[in-house]
């Protein structure tokens, strides 16, 4: 009986011990837990000297980004705005010393007029290489933005938002499946990357304390 008594508390302590997730988070701790690989929202790997980084941004942490409390909305109207779609962020980065790619922005850019196709298919057509598939369904963001180039940092980043008929502002139809983010790149040559988001992560998330 005891040993019986001992087996179940030690399964009870692993799947404790598994879940991860708090409960709430302060808006300080809410970037550092999104960003730790271990949380399942951050994904990172290095093709030819590039970081290439994708994250899933939740609408409570989107909206703490962009509340204004002078604008006299609600901040759970601005959660709201947000709740219904699945967002993501796409960042490239090298490092400066990178003989390659020293400056991302203008990497094989023969000209000024390359560079402003360039910059005009990087903000007007990010749904020709970043998209998300769902149980066999791949689908275009609905809003996109080309966040810029930094100079400094030599970093490219684009925020994409889709919304899926099966995804009901929080919860999945099925989590069976995992979504699969994919950046086809269209410069650099590091080719179809594919980064994979557990649905049940994404509908486990921790609540943002204010």
């Amino acid at each position: 009986m005891k040993k019986l008594s001992l087996i179940a508390a030690l399964s009870l302590f692993v799947l404790l011990s598994c879940d991860r997730t708090p409960g709430t988070l302060a808006p300080e701790e809410y970037g550092a837990w999104l960003a730790d690989p271990d949380n399942g929202l951050y994904k990172s790997r290095k093709i030819n000297g590039i970081t290439l980084d994708a994250r899933f941004l939740p609408a409570e942490y989107q909206a703490y980004r962009s509340y204004r409390p002078e604008q006299g909305v609600p901040f759970d109207s601005v959660v709201q705005s947000y709740k219904c779609g699945l967002a993501f962020q796409v960042t490239l980065q090298a490092e400066k010393s990178n003989v390659t790619y020293s400056d991302l922005m203008y990497y094989n850019v023969p000209d000024q007029q390359e560079l402003s196709n360039r910059m005009r298919f990087l903000s007007f057509n990010i749904q020709e290489f970043i998209t998300l598939t769902s149980d066999s369904t791949t689908y275009e963001p609905v809003l996109s933005n080309f966040e810029g180039y930094n100079a400094l940092a030599n970093k490219i980043s684009f925020i994409v938002a889709f919304v899926l008929p099966e995804y009901h502002c929080g919860t999945f139809d099925s989590v069976r499946e995992p979504l699969q983010l994919t950046f086809q790149d269209p410069y650099w040559e590091m080719g179809t990357n594919h980064f994979s988001f557990e649905k049940k992560v994404i509908m486990n998330l921790p609540k943002l304390s204010r």
